[in-house]
């Protein structure tokens, strides 16, 4: 859908004062992020850019393949730090990127448990003759 001509003015002497997302939500998702982009950018403007954290936080959210509770190790509990201590003991990280707990497939309970502790929404893997 063009942008309506009203809505363009807007942008054009506003653009600086929100970022995408917050163009798109001002908007009502009448508009998608592409489209917003694409008019303030052609018109030689550019948006409200999102602060580190905000941009580390989206970015993350966007790489992962399954949902998972990221602040789950933002607070410390016994359960957390039971967590912690068997990914240090029996875990192992790859490329910075990906995780893995080994344990005894008769100890699967556990990862079970620890998936939804972390609201984890993907597949728990069995493991053959590693």
């Amino acid at each position: 859908m063009p942008i309506l001509p009203e809505h363009k003015e807007i942008l054009l002497t506003q653009s600086e004062s929100k970022t995408l997302p917050e163009w798109v939500d001002y908007f009502g998702g009448q508009y998608d992020k592409k489209t917003i982009s694409n008019f303030i950018y052609h018109n030689k403007r550019k948006p409200k850019k999102l602060d580190k954290t905000t941009k580390s936080m989206i970015q993350s959210q966007n790489a992962r393949k399954y949902r998972i509770n990221q602040d789950y190790f933002k607070t410390w509990s016994r359960d957390m730090a039971y967590i912690l201590g068997l990914w240090f003991a029996d875990g192992c990280i790859y490329s910075g990127k990906m995780f893995d707990i080994t344990l005894h497939a008769k100890d699967k309970y556990v990862l079970k448990r620890i998936a939804e502790k972390l609201n984890y929404e993907g597949p728990l893997y069995d493991y053959v003759d590693r």
